[in-house]
């Protein structure tokens, strides 16, 4: 599979709390819409530390974001940076109590 590119790499897999980050957010994100605004915003999105993980979406919202932070606090820096996007319309946060599974590529039929 490596040699017909479908196998594109190996990565590791993180326990987030062992680093001290246990605040773990989903946050949907809905976009004021432009022709290249979905690369645009993003690109921005990307950029801001503590966000693991864009979704772009088809339907009424745009982006998800898997985010992690320390506690709620320094959530609160990356949804400031999220708000300070002037392409972003709206976001809707929510906080992760329990993950149950984490993507686990080897469920995957061959």
């Amino acid at each position: 599979m490596q040699e017909n590119s479908i196998i594109k790499g190996f990565k590791a897999e993180i326990d987030f709390k062992k680093l001290g980050y246990n605040f773990i957010t989903v946050t949907f994100v809905r976009i004021r819409y432009s022709p290249e605004s979905k690369e645009k915003v993003a690109e921005k999105i990307m950029k801001i530390k503590g966000i693991l993980s864009v979704y772009y979406l088809l339907g009424d919202i745009d982006f998800v974001l898997i985010t992690a932070s320390s506690d709620k606090t320094k959530y609160e820096n990356i949804w400031d940076s999220l708000s300070s996007i002037v392409e972003i319309e709206r976001t809707d946060s929510h906080t992760v109590l329990r993950t149950y599974r984490m993507q686990d590529l080897s469920m995957l039929k061959w």
